[in-house]
């Protein structure tokens, strides 16, 4: 059913969840990213240009990086602090092992936030999945190295293309 309306499926930069990590770790993640705008005072335009660095490589200048800091900081409040609560919540290890069409999981040699471990284990729970790894990437491979993302995901949607034709 799921095949017949999507044929394969891009996963980039993405986490199983913390439903494995103790609760000591997920209260850490949160603590780090939330304290500073609820503890600190500071506003997300402050704040989030020094998280952003900490989650790329450190080879990652370029105009894409800065639209990425751009459109970031301009997150309400309100928006970055539910997603960061959700992010700790979510299990997808469940939904991971239904899939039936090709996958794809992209991770970046460098993302702190999605490891590569994380997302070889992810591939490992998906049937029919490809796992490329971005050298010289963090968390925002596309931006980082959007050559080397775009070669990738193309070559994954012409691939898909051909099952289907």
């Amino acid at each position: 059913m799921l095949g017949d309306r999507l044929h394969g499926l891009i996963l980039s930069a993405s986490s199983a969840g913390f439903a494995n990590r103790t609760p000591q770790d997920r209260a850490r993640y949160l603590a780090e990213r939330v304290a500073p705008i609820t503890e600190q005072g500071l506003t997300i335009a402050e704040y989030t240009p020094r998280l952003l660095k900490t989650m790329m490589a450190p080879t990652s200048p370029g105009p894409l990086v800065d639209r990425v800091v751009e459109v970031i900081s301009a997150m309400r409040a309100e928006t970055f602090l539910a997603s960061m609560k959700a992010i700790t919540a979510y299990d997808s290890r469940p939904a991971l092992r239904t899939l039936t069409v090709p996958t794809l999981l992209v991770a970046g040699e460098h993302d702190p936030g999605c490891p590569p471990a994380g997302m070889r284990h992810m591939a490992e729970l998906v049937p029919d999945a490809a796992y490329v790894e971005i050298e010289d990437a963090g968390h925002y491979a596309f931006a980082e190295q959007p050559d080397v993302f775009h070669e990738t995901t193309t070559a994954f949607i012409r691939r898909i293309q051909k099952i289907h034709a």
